[in-house]
């Protein structure tokens, strides 16, 4: 956020629309902080009258009451099953076994039996056959002996299972009253608790009052949103308009800065011809002429004294220094003599740089067209980005 108030700020004519932007801000952070206040009250209120509300206690008892009637349904749904699994195996038991035929109703009478025939087998002498039939007839009392004997066993476990088939009816019915009973508590919980949610209808003066209160907030709050909004919209209006002069701005000091590059090619080149044309200059025989004039004028002076231009000139066609008023006459002889020697030679070399000097001229002319071509420079917008050209032109 700080980055982008400071690329804001950057821009012209924000900075009045930024500080009013951050002065709205300000007035809604201090109303949100008011209304955030009216909420906690709001709250305060409410906790107190739950605190002093019997709902609490209400809803206590109700989780209380519904939990004894899930253990209450658990215990019944318990003796339920174990009532059902009883039935089954009586039912089981009872067709387990069934009466054995032979005229004996007890262990006793059985047991009596077998040792009747035992004393038989031990005390008598008796034949082959009647022994065999006597083992037949102890074989088949021992197996009515078991059979009688599972008979009266089963016959206990169904009268056991019988007693805990009534025990656990007259509990199941001890429940089903306790379950009616906790099932009137909660009824009767429950009413209680709809009469309390009638009554909390009924808003607290104080409540009301705060709740307008934040309506009026509210209100303000967005207005004033809105203001800042339409504030915000006309900055982003203007971050785009100078985003745009931006690229107007590149566009122009792109263009100004070509043509300032063809201008200092140009003004090369005019460097180029003028050092040449300094150059060409010397190659003039008329310069014999001037030379042979300043030899002259100190001759008829008759004092003998050579300035530093005189004798830098000619050392630099490589005559040699005269030393006297008579060698002056010597110094004119040889002035005269390169004169005629370097009329051709100097012609020729001039007819060189005039040629470098006519190339440098068509170069010069292709460097103005190419900057004749380019678009108009808008100053204006340089101006405006602070932008100030290397040379001025008004093209």
């Amino acid at each position: 956020m700080q980055k982008l108030e400071t690329k804001r700020k950057r821009i012209p004519g924000t900075r009045e629309l930024l500080t009013q932007i951050k002065q709205i801000s300000e007035d809604i952070g201090s109303l949100e902080t008011e209304i955030k206040a009216c909420h906690d009250k709001i709250n305060a209120i409410i906790a107190q009258e739950k605190s002093n509300s019997p709902k609490a206690k209400i809803l206590s008892e109700l989780k209380e009451a519904k939990d004894v009637v899930e253990k209450i349904r658990a215990e019944r749904k318990n003796y339920q099953y174990l009532i059902k699994d009883a039935v089954g195996k009586i039912e089981s038991l009872k067709g387990a076994t069934s009466w054995v035929q032979g005229g004996y109703d007890s262990i006793d009478k059985i047991n009596r039996k077998l040792e009747d025939l035992e004393l038989k087998l031990i005390s008598t002498s008796i034949s082959a056959k009647e022994e065999s039939e006597i083992a037949a007839s102890m074989a088949s009392l021992k197996t009515q002996k078991s059979k009688l004997s599972e008979m009266e066993n089963n016959s206990k476990t169904i009268e056991a299972l019988e007693v805990s088939i009534k025990e656990f009816k007259k509990k199941l019915s001890e429940l089903g009253n306790e379950l009616g009973k906790k099932l009137v508590v909660i009824d009767s919980l429950k009413a209680d608790l709809d009469k309390l949610a009638e009554s909390s209808k009924v808003k607290s003066p104080e409540i009301i009052k705060l709740k307008n209160r934040i309506a009026s907030l509210e209100a303000q709050k967005s207005e004033l949103s809105k203001v800042r909004n339409a504030k915000r919209e006309e900055i982003h209006v203007m971050e785009e308009e100078y985003s745009k002069f931006e690229v107007e701005l590149m566009v122009q000091k792109s263009l100004e800065e070509q043509k300032d590059g063809i201008r200092k090619t140009i003004n090369a080149l005019k460097v180029e011809k003028e050092s040449l044309l300094n150059e060409q200059s010397a190659y003039d025989p008329k310069m014999y002429d001037s030379l042979i004039y300043s030899i002259n004028k100190v001759k008829k002076s008759g004092v003998f004294s050579l300035d530093i231009d005189l004798v830098t000139h000619l050392m630099k066609n490589e005559i040699p220094i005269p030393n006297s008023i008579e060698s002056l006459d010597k110094t004119i002889e040889l002035l005269n003599k390169k004169k005629a020697e370097s009329q051709q030679s100097f012609d020729e070399k001039r007819g060189k740089i005039s040629a470098f000097v006519a190339d440098i001229d068509s170069k010069i002319g292709a460097e103005v067209e190419k900057l004749n071509a380019l678009p108009a420079t808008n100053f204006e917008v340089l101006r405006k980005g602070g932008f100030k050209p290397a040379s001025k032109s008004k093209t």
